[in-house]
């Protein structure tokens, strides 16, 4: 099972930053030819189904929320491809589908389209690289949003303990239906990783700050956000498992007044999320999660709560 990878929100968090690329630069070159052709061109695939429980069915980007509990069966697939240019150069993409059909509320059945590419250029103890992501969220209707960010990065390592990341993006968001939310956004981030003896375990502490520019006034903020992980992978009968606990606390703060309150827009994130992985053999293991979100608004239609719990059944290949 792999790193989630993305840091892009929808419904839930679908784009995270990507690192510990570390773990696979450095890759030595051999002098066999045969053996250079399977060791540099790598190919992946995974497919998951499973189940999602939501006390408050909602949708981040526009606003909407149900106030009604349902019941989410949840499908997808991902292919990734990696390709070892030379020893220190690597390049590689991925592209993944999601589906979630919910048992009475379809107009909330969301479909993703995600597409990532990553140049990455090993240094020693510094890398660089440039990522490119794609994302086409849709409701069961005629509502999406289509987002594209481009975003050149900086890696470090400092000693055996401490991995850092830092990105600047510039990105594209259009929506089918509501125009106004269309925005140019541009976003500086970083990400530190304090390991605990190993890559194995280890603290994530992060931050982003994001410029929302967007055609309606209504929609133009700034937004910071930060996040507290503690990650620990383990193994079951000699297959690998992991454990996630995090926290992120997000804050927005519109910039024109909103017309519905005749102030302002002012919010603030939190979510509390942990996740198990457990295998069952080398290629099929399962992953459950649980989820508590809440969002603290003076635009009444955007405050709220909600409990998430899923449980998922991966094979990779």
């Amino acid at each position: 099972m792999k790193e989630d990878t993305r840091h892009l929100k929808f419904t839930r968090a679908t784009l995270c930053l990507a690192v510990l690329t570390f773990a696979s630069t450095g890759h030595a070159q051999s002098q066999d030819n045969e053996h250079d052709e399977t060791d540099e061109k790598r190919f992946s695939a995974e497919v998951s189904a499973g189940l999602e429980y939501s006390s408050n069915v909602s949708i981040d980007e526009l606003d909407v929320v149900s106030d009604t509990s349902d019941i989410a069966a949840l499908l997808g697939f991902e292919l990734g491809y990696e390709l070892d240019i030379t020893s220190k150069t690597s390049f590689d993409i991925e592209y993944s589908f999601s589906q979630t059909i919910h048992e009475e509320l379809d107009q909330f059945n969301l479909l993703t389209h995600f597409g990532s590419a990553n140049l990455s250029q090993d240094l020693g103890r510094v890398g660089v690289g440039l990522s490119y992501r794609y994302l086409d969220a849709s409701l069961d209707g005629p509502e999406s949003m289509n987002y594209r960010q481009a975003a050149p990065y900086l890696t470090a390592l400092f000693g055996k303990t401490i991995f850092v990341r830092a990105e600047y993006g510039q990105a594209d968001k259009e929506f089918d239906v509501d125009l106004g939310r269309d925005a140019e956004v541009e976003s500086f981030g970083t990400d530190w990783f304090y390991f605990l003896g190993s890559p194995r375990n280890y603290f994530l502490v992060g931050y982003r700050n994001d410029q929302h520019d967007a055609i309606s006034t209504e929609y133009v903020y700034e937004q910071d956000n930060f996040k507290l992980h503690f990650v620990k992978r383990f193994d079951v009968f000699g297959r690998p498992g992991k454990l996630n606990v995090g926290l992120r606390y997000e804050t927005r703060d519109y910039e024109f007044i909103t017309a519905s309150i005749g102030v302002p827009r002012e919010e603030e994130r939190r979510k509390f999320r942990l996740s198990l992985e457990l295998p069952f053999t080398d290629h099929v293991g399962t992953i459950f999660k649980y989820e508590v979100r809440d969002i603290e608004s003076n635009l009444p239609e955007a405050n709220r709560s909600e409990q998430v719990g899923s449980i998922k059944f991966v094979a990779n290949f």
